[in-house]
């Protein structure tokens, strides 16, 4: 399946009927961050794009300089074009901001960053757990983590998972998590393959691996369940192209004090 493909065929449909002044980028970010949420995580060393039309639309960026031109302040977001993934992906995001969305559940969680850390590790675990329905109670769930996050791993092994994690960052890749060795992204494939769930990203979207990730999950009959700052607003169309969870977090993040709001899609059992 071509995701971001499928994702634009939705996206005209639902644009019927629509004012095309909904569609104007009327803002456009590009921040640089490092933040540690607490001593059970790496220090996360991203740029990010946010692109607003209605709503802001964010992608985190993976793959080169990131670049956002002036000129396209005013612009409708359905035309514009570019080889960066990740200006697509937070385009595409933005453009979807603008539709209704229906999640089954909704949080706001409060607090500072330490905080909301935590409130947020809990509401995904709880996610991958609810899931586990058909795991024989003889042996352990089997997850892997694509795009690592230290408290999910930390909280999956607590809860007696057999955890896998794979990751880009040449920093994290050999270190150990909870008695979890962090290996090459090269590997993610075959762990989603062994896997009963591959916890994954939603930067996936933006570095090329969504793709195959799904296709191997699919076959091997593994779930998918993403959390996505990058594409929070495209978690109800993703579960409709058979993603079984996306936990969405829209700008702006838990690691910012004050409110931040987390939704919840489900695939439909019909």
């Amino acid at each position: 399946m071509r995701v971001e493909e499928e994702l634009k065929s939705m996206m005209h449909d639902l644009c019927k009927g629509r004012s095309d002044d909904e569609f104007l980028i009327r803002g456009l970010w590009k921040t640089d961050l490092l933040f540690k949420p607490n001593e059970n995580e790496r220090t996360f060393n991203y740029t990010y794009l946010l692109v607003q039309t209605i709503g802001q639309g964010c992608s985190y960026c993976c793959c080169g300089e990131a670049f956002i031109d002036s000129e396209w302040i005013g612009k409708d977001a359905r035309t514009l074009t570019s080889d960066d993934s990740c200006l697509r992906i937070a385009t595409l995001d933005a453009i979807f901001s603008v539709f209704e969305r229906h999640p089954v559940r909704s949080y706001k969680i409060e607090g500072s960053s330490i905080a909301k850390t935590d409130q947020r590790t809990k509401i995904v675990i709880d996610e991958v757990m609810s899931l586990f329905e058909d795991v024989s109670r003889k042996r352990k769930p089997r997850v892997v983590n694509v795009g690592v996050v230290g408290n999910f791993v930390r909280s999956l092994v607590d809860r007696g998972v057999d955890v896998a994690a794979t990751d880009m960052d040449e920093s994290l890749i050999g270190t150990c998590i909870s008695g979890t060795i962090v290996e090459d992204g090269d590997c993610t494939l075959p762990r989603v393959s062994s896997s009963d769930l591959a916890l994954v990203t939603g930067m996936t979207l933006t570095n090329g691996t969504f793709d195959r990730i799904y296709e191997v999950a699919k076959e091997s009959g593994a779930k998918i369940v993403m959390f996505n700052e990058t594409g929070a607003n495209l978690g109800e169309s993703l579960c409709k192209l058979g993603v079984d969870c996306v936990v969405s977090e829209p700008f702006p993040f838990y690691i910012f004090q004050g409110q931040s709001v987390i939704d919840i899609y489900r695939k439909s059992a019909s």
